[in-house]
C-alpha cells in the first residue's frame, strides 16, 4: 500500500502490485462518486471499457476503459455496501 497522507484526507493513496506480464503497463485509477455515470461519460468522448464494472466487496467497484490514444486507466468509486 501507499498512503501520502492521513486517514481524513484526500491523496495519492493505492497499491502497488506485481506485474502478471511483462508487457503489463502501469495504471493510474480515478476516483469517481458514481461510476456508472462515468462510464457514460468515458463512452460519450469516445473511450472505451475494457473491464467491465466489478466489485470489490465491502469497498467499492472498479471499472477499466481505453482513451482515444489507446492508454488504459481505472476508475473506482468507494462504495462499502459492494457485494
Amino acid at each position: 500500500m501507499a498512503t501520502t497522507g492521513d486517514e481524513n484526507s484526500r491523496g495519492i493513496n493505492g497499491a502497488l502490485m506485481k506485474k502478471k506480464d511483462p508487457r503489463q503497463p502501469v495504471v493510474n485509477t480515478i476516483l469517481v462518486e458514481n461510476i456508472e455515470d462515468y462510464i457514460q461519460k468515458i463512452e460519450s468522448a469516445g473511450g472505451k471499457i475494457v473491464v467491465a464494472k466489478m466489485p470489490v466487496p465491502n469497498v467499492g467497484y472498479l471499472a477499466y476503459f481505453m482513451d482515444p490514444d489507446n492508454n488504459i486507466h481505472g476508475i473506482w468509486e468507494e462504495d462499502t455496501s459492494a457485494k
